[in-house]
């Protein structure tokens, strides 16, 4: 079909024709005032060129205006289609009224595809012999959005729950992994579909949850088999390390492990404590007989319930440590600083301006996702390098300066930082917060402390429901 140009008075509405899509004139009424982003767009485009027609009218110097499609149209030039589809409608052209319902019900009436039927339809394409990363070309769909379609697919709970429920195919396919824990499947689409800012922090708590009982689990086998007993608290025996030999020296796990009376304390955290059932039958002495009286003193509900409460919000803090890490990456990885950045890194700059000191090479790097190698804590060779690597605009000031301050506070942030809550802190998680990320409870509890002048976090567990509100 030749291209055209120019719009013919004997183009009757409904006609398909074909034409460039430089030519295609945006109208001044779309209802969508941005674009947005066709970088996916473009990449489809390029594979399977457009398969929806642009609709078009004929304007008033014969040329030919878009009343639906801008943003097709737009990826077509980009992706360097000679020519598009186009379906003529000039009776959607004729007054500003036609032309703006027409656009708003191309846009409003639009309904997207659910992360069940996207599993469904990438899987399709699966078992019709594409590889992911053929699917993911040929689409314009990111590689990463592909495969966890493909995980979805492969689990009937994600896709039933996918398919019902009004969640993303990234948290169907986190459901995905845990097909096989009713009850964990249960909280995690309440909270995809009532607070899916928590969403991210629950996965990673019981990814921890199992990574840590699959190495327990490990551990437990190991000291089964050379003889231990594994204790199931920390109030029977004594630890190794308070004891002496009968030399009169500090016992070692290697000087015990003949030793009939020998136990372990195995944590969820990973750790081994070695313990002695009956030091006395055994020949052992304490190091210092007043804090051995101490030490058994310490098994009381009270204490028992501090360590508990510590052992439960490292847990959470770890967990959340991992989310906020890749969200932050991402963060800084953006082209343009978040709204409201050069406001905060310079308030907590001023106030506090260690923290850009804290902030060096390695830090940096590691923020940023790079090569370390080469670099030196007490240097500034990578911040220099970042500085002189493209003209220094305010904006691109603003980002480094958010870097600088960011990855100074994240310095400072630890296990710790719940019992010891500050406003750097504080101020930085509101700020993540405004930026879209969605705060852990660990997170919220200790930003809330700070602001509150608490001495430390105090999380206050969330009403969670026992099923999803409603559905897709």
């Amino acid at each position: 079909m030749p291209t055209k140009t120019k719009a013919a008075a004997h183009e009757a509405d409904g006609t398909l024709i074909h034409l460039d899509p430089k030519v295609l004139a945006a109208h001044p009424a779309n209802v969508r005032s941005k674009l947005g982003s066709v970088k996916d767009l473009v990449a489809s485009v390029k594979q399977v060129g457009v398969i929806e027609p642009i609709i078009v009218a004929p304007d008033e110097d014969g040329g030919w205006r878009i009343i639906a499609g801008h943003r097709r149209s737009a990826a077509a030039v980009e992706a360097g289609l000679g020519t598009v589809p186009c379906l003529v409608r000039s009776d959607l052209g004729a007054t500003d009224s036609t032309t703006r319902a027409a656009m708003l019900v191309e846009n409003v009436h639009r309904e997207r595809l659910t992360a069940g039927d996207e599993a469904m339809a990438v899987q399709q394409l699966a078992l019709g012999g594409m590889t992911a990363a053929g699917i993911a070309k040929a689409t314009g769909i990111p590689a990463k959005q592909v495969k966890a379609g493909l995980a979805v697919a492969a689990s009937d709970v994600s896709t039933a729950i996918a398919t019902k429920f009004d969640v993303t195919l990234d948290q169907a396919a986190a459901l995905a992994e845990f097909g096989d824990d009713d009850e964990i499947v249960k909280k995690l689409t309440v909270v995809a579909v009532e607070a899916p800012g928590r969403f991210p922090h629950l996965v990673q708590q019981h990814r921890d949850e199992r990574a840590a009982a699959a190495a327990r689990e490990a551990l437990v086998e190991e000291f089964t088999a050379k003889g231990y007993e594994i204790l199931k608290g920390w109030d029977i025996g004594r630890r190794i390390d308070g004891l002496l030999n009968d030399k009169g020296k500090q016992l070692t796990e290697a000087g015990h492990k003949t030793c009939p009376h020998r136990a372990v304390v195995l944590s969820f955290a990973g750790n081994v404590v070695h313990f002695c059932l009956d030091p006395e039958a055994a020949g052992h002495k304490d190091q210092d007989p007043h804090t051995a009286k101490v030490k058994a003193q310490k098994t009381d509900e009270e204490n028992s319930a501090e360590r508990a409460e510590v052992i439960t919000n490292n847990k959470l803090w770890r967990s959340a440590e991992k989310v906020r890490t890749d969200a932050v990456r991402q963060l800084l990885a953006r082209k343009k600083a978040p709204a409201g950045a050069i406001e905060f890194a310079v308030s907590v700059a001023l106030t506090d301006p260690g923290i850009l000191i804290d902030a060096n090479d390695l830090t940096i790097a590691e923020a940023l996702g790079r090569d370390p190698g080469g670099l030196d804590k007490w240097q500034r060779r990578l911040a220099a390098e970042l500085i002189d690597a493209e003209p220094l605009t305010p904006g691109r000031a603003a980002s480094l300066l958010l870097l600088q301050v960011a990855v100074g506070i994240e310095s400072r942030l630890g296990i710790h930082s719940w019992r010891q809550p500050s406003k750097s802190a504080a101020a930085w998680f509101r700020f993540l917060e405004s930026t879209g990320y969605g705060l852990s409870d660990i997170e919220e509890a200790t930003a809330v402390a700070a602001e509150t002048g608490a001495p430390k976090a105090v999380i206050v567990a969330p009403v969670e429901a026992d099923e999803p509100a409603g559905d897709a």
